[in-house]
C-alpha cells in the first residue's frame, strides 16, 4: 500500500512539474510595413503593403533549441556564457511560400527551425521557425523573459525561388496574447487511473 502511494505521489508530482513548465503561445497580430518581391511569392499570395497579418509560436524555455535538415537529421543548439537557445514552433501565420520547390534542396539545408535566441550580453532575443526556403522570425531589443501582452517586434517572413530570387515580407507586430499549453488528457487520465487503482487496493486490504 504504502509502495503504492508512493509511486501515485510521484507520478502526480512530475505532471505537476511538467504544469509549470508548460511550453506557451506567442500570438502576434500587426501590419505588413514593406515588401519586397524579387521571388514573386508575395504577388502569388496577395499580400501587400499594409495588410494585417498574425504569426504564432508555439516557445518552451525546458527545451533545446534545434534545427532540422533535409537529410533528417537534427542538430541541438547548446547554450553558452552569453547566449540562451530554446525551443520554438511556428504554429501558424505564414503568408508566402517557396517558389517552384524553393532555392535551398541539398540534404545539409535547414528543413525546419525550432530555435528561439536570447542574448544575455545585449538583451537582443528573437523566435525563428520555418525552413531555408520559408522561414519566419520575430525579434526585439528587449530580453525575452521581459516579453509580454503589449510589446511591439519586428517581424520578417522570407521566402525563395529555385533561382536564388527573394520575396521578403517586413512587418510591425504587437504581442497580443500568451497563452499556456494545456497538458494532455491523457496524462490527467492517467493519473486518476492510478488514484482509482490506489482506491480499490486501499478497499481489497480493508477486507
Amino acid at each position: 500500500m504504502k509502495h503504492l502511494l508512493g509511486f501515485v505521489l510521484v507520478i502526480l508530482m512530475s505532471i505537476s512539474t511538467f504544469a509549470g513548465a508548460a511550453p506557451f503561445r506567442y500570438t502576434f497580430s500587426g501590419n505588413v510595413t514593406n515588401i519586397s518581391d524579387g521571388a514573386g511569392a508575395a504577388a502569388t499570395a496577395g499580400i501587400t503593403t499594409g495588410g494585417a497579418i498574425s504569426y504564432t509560436f508555439l516557445v518552451d524555455r525546458d527545451q533545446p533549441g534545434t534545427y532540422t535538415r533535409n537529410n533528417g537529421s537534427t542538430f541541438i543548439l547548446t547554450d553558452t556564457l552569453n547566449t540562451d537557445f530554446f525551443y520554438d514552433d511556428l504554429l501558424s501565420g505564414s503568408v508566402i511560400d517557396e517558389v517552384n520547390g524553393g532555392f535551398f534542396t541539398s540534404p545539409t539545408s535547414i528543413a525546419e527551425y525550432n530555435r528561439g535566441y536570447n542574448s544575455l550580453n545585449t538583451n537582443y532575443s528573437q523566435l525563428l521557425g520555418g525552413s531555408n526556403n520559408n522561414f519566419v522570425q520575430i525579434t526585439s531589443s528587449l530580453d525575452f523573459d521581459l516579453w509580454g501582452v503589449g510589446q511591439y517586434v519586428q517581424g520578417m517572413e522570407a521566402a525563395w525561388s529555385n533561382s536564388g530570387a527573394i520575396t521578403i515580407v517586413n512587418s510591425n507586430l504587437r504581442l497580443s496574447s500568451i497563452t499556456p499549453v494545456p497538458i494532455p488528457a491523457a496524462a490527467w487520465l492517467f493519473a486518476t487511473g492510478l488514484l482509482g487503482l490506489l482506491g480499490f487496493n486501499y478497499r481489497n486490504n480493508k477486507t
